[in-house]
Order: structure tokens, then C-alpha cells, then sequence
């Protein structure tokens, strides 16, 4: 990030000195080997993901911050539960849906779920749609149960 230049009285031209170089920084690594060591986010922010090219979930260090205990670490059995529990147990689950599914266990775009693992997915998830489309939290406007869902079609 050295040839990133950074003006302090002009946040518009911050913003897009922020995008030529993402943007430049993208295309030097176009035809290379993918950098398996690389991470997709600081390890200052809270949140976590699933990568399925690299078939590896990654919890920044952030995510040991909870929420009431900022000056201090929780008991270990909260940690875990956090960290283990909710964060790994949901990242771990896309490596099995429908975005997941696309990616075999090296990590290469392929799908490997049969017709009928489609199938019997789409029914369930329509179940869901189906669910939030009867959701109305103002009179008159119902939630779009499809946006729940990836827009990923495999069958």
C-alpha cells in the first residue's frame, strides 16, 4: 500500500485513490497462482467467512471482542460458544450450500452436487421464500422472501 497517497483534506479523492489502487492491486494478481496465505479482511474487523477456494473458514482476531465485555475477555466457555458455536458452526454450513456446492474439496469451481441434492435443496429453501413472503411488517408490504436467498441456480 506504499504508492497509496492519502490526502487529508479531500475525503472524495481518498475514496477514489481507495479504488485505483483495489482496483490495481486486482489486476496485478490476474494469470498468477492464487496466494493461499492472503486473508479477504483486516484482523481488526468483526466478522468472519468461508472461502471455498481455499476451503478454509477465516475468524479475524476481532471476533474475541463481545459485546459487554470490551475492556475484558469473557470466560472461555463464552468464547468458544461465540467463536466456535454460532461463528464457525454458520461459516462451516456454506461450505455445503448452494454456493459451496460449486466448489469441490480443492477448492476448484466444480460443481459437485447431483440433480437430485438440487432438487430437494430448491424445495426446502422454497419453503423458506414462501415463509417470509407471508411477512408483513407494514400494512400492505410484504418482505421479499427470495432476497433470504443466493440468486445461484444449479439444476
Amino acid at each position: 500500500m506504499s504508492n497509496l497517497k492519502i490526502n487529508r483534506n479531500n475525503y472524495l479523492s481518498n475514496v477514489v485513490a481507495v479504488n485505483k489502487w483495489e482496483f490495481q492491486y486486482m489486476l496485478n494478481k490476474y494469470g498468477k497462482p492464487v496466494d493461499k496465505t492472503e486473508w479477504g479482511m483486516t484482523p481488526q474487523t468483526y466478522n468472519a467467512y468461508y472461502d471455498p477456494t481455499k476451503n478454509e473458514i477465516v475468524v479475524p482476531g476481532c471476533n474475541i471482542i463481545v459485546p459487554g465485555y470490551e475492556r475484558q475477555l469473557p470466560d472461555d466457555a463464552i468464547l468458544y460458544s461465540i467463536i466456535g458455536g454460532s461463528t464457525i458452526g454458520h461459516e462451516i454450513t456454506h461450505g455445503f450450500d448452494d454456493q459451496g456446492a460449486q466448489y469441490d474439496a480443492e477448492g476448484n469451481l466444480h460443481n459437485w452436487w447431483t440433480k437430485e441434492d438440487s432438487i430437494k435443496f430448491f424445495t426446502k429453501t422454497k419453503m423458506i421464500v414462501d415463509q417470509f413472503n407471508q411477512y408483513e411488517p407494514i400494512k400492505g408490504i410484504h418482505v421479499n422472501g427470495a432476497a433470504t436467498q443466493e440468486k445461484t441456480l444449479l439444476i
